[in-house]
């Protein structure tokens, strides 16, 4: 009789648990809807989403004509002939003779002349127009930027649908269900981590906080990539409560989620090999190494499909200013101080206080049960 009471209670409040999950969403994205509404400026990199993904292959608005220089290199010396000819100059002029590239795109330059831009030409920057559902316009655009382009192609496919209009409401609705599962997952963290009490808190924590509405309200690709890094640390955690065992279920979404991960920002790419490189020494200690080749396995693939179908990845992450060489360019300390002001910052004054107390009692309570160690090293190292 006594377990079938406790079965009940333990039922209720699951149920309840559930209905507070949804009030907090129902809320949090009326919310963010209010504060939508309310913005008004727009920065630089925010029009410049719309831009390089509805642009007919340019992904800049200059003050040179139709085309930039860049554009018309690439017609002259790059797209002539079939695709195996495009192959070939392309690693020609972009692997083999990169300054003879140079040269000839800087000799158009000198001939570049100033150019009145109409007010037609801005609007046609912003907007698909008469470059709908041209996917492959988007992708040119994002070779020429330092970006992948999953979500540039999903703020083109949303304006080409809502053909002929320029709304901060396009890339809104396409960040707020990645916010909503953003959410979700974060709840589903703390439930799989025993702590499935203080789940509703974490998640009023983060979908209230100055953090979470200013990533809503920027219109980028943040929103995106912080899904998808939650989603991969939870799969991680996943693997960890079955003991460092996969299932083909979890390997195929470890394998989706990396590759979406990367096409969405590179940014991804550095939490998730921390998260990889916690992960492996912990099965390397627990001698889980069977799992643990099957997990690398899945994520070479993965790594090898993402560059297949934007192979320029490289070029960006490795050659480009925002690459690796950009790592040289400062202070790391400081960096990293400042970016614990952006933070705090971000959940707001009274708010952090309580997410600090949070923080605290959860670790203490997976350092009091000495068993999950591991569980503890997987959370923290990857967000120091």
């Amino acid at each position: 009789m006594e377990e079938n009471k406790e079965l009940i209670i333990n039922d209720k409040k699951d149920k309840w648990n559930k209905i507070g999950f949804i009030i907090i969403l129902v809320l949090s994205s009326l919310l963010m809807l209010f504060f939508i509404g309310k913005k008004e400026g727009w920065h630089c990199d925010e029009i410049f989403s719309y831009g390089s993904a509805n642009c007919y292959f340019e992904n800049t608005f200059h003050p040179y004509g139709e085309k930039d220089s860049t554009r018309i290199f690439l017609e002259e010396k790059v797209f002539n002939g079939n695709l195996g000819d495009i192959i070939k100059n392309l690693k020609y002029y972009y692997i083999d003779h990169t300054d003879e590239r140079d040269k000839i795109i800087g000799e158009h330059m000198a001939k570049e002349i100033p150019t009145w831009r109409s007010r037609e030409a801005a609007i046609d920057y912003i907007e698909a127009g008469n470059n709908r559902f041209n996917y492959a316009s988007v992708y040119y655009n994002q070779l020429r930027d330092v970006h992948p382009p999953l979500f540039y192609m999903l703020v083109h496919t949303v304006s080409s649908i809502f053909n002929n209009t320029f709304s901060k409401y396009i890339i809104f609705f396409i960040s707020l269900p990645f916010f909503l599962g953003t959410c979700y997952f974060i709840r589903k963290i703390l439930i799989l981590i025993d702590r499935k009490e203080i789940s509703l808190i974490a998640v009023v924590l983060y979908a209230f906080s100055m953090g979470a509405i200013s990533t809503m309200m920027f219109q980028r690709m943040y929103m995106m990539l912080t899904f998808f890094s939650i989603l991969y640390l939870y799969l991680f955690l996943l693997i960890r409560k079955n003991d460092y065992n996969t299932t083909f279920k979890i390997r195929l979404a470890l394998f989706f989620t990396t590759v979406l991960g990367f096409l969405t920002q590179y940014y991804f790419c550095i939490y998730a090999a921390l998260v990889t490189i916690v992960m492996c020494v912990v099965m390397i200690i627990k001698k889980k190494y069977k799992e643990l080749f099957k997990i690398i396995g899945t994520l070479v693939i993965s790594a090898v499909v993402g560059l297949l179908i934007f192979p320029f990845a490289i070029e960006h992450m490795f050659f480009s200013y925002r690459g690796v060489s950009s790592f040289g360019n400062g202070d790391y300390l400081s960096r990293l101080v400042q970016f614990g002001k952006y933070i705090l910052e971000a959940f707001g004054s009274t708010t952090m206080i309580a997410l600090a107390l949070l923080i605290l009692a959860l670790f203490a309570n997976i350092i009091k049960r000495k068993k999950e160690w591991d569980m503890l090293f997987l959370v923290i190292a990857p967000a120091i």
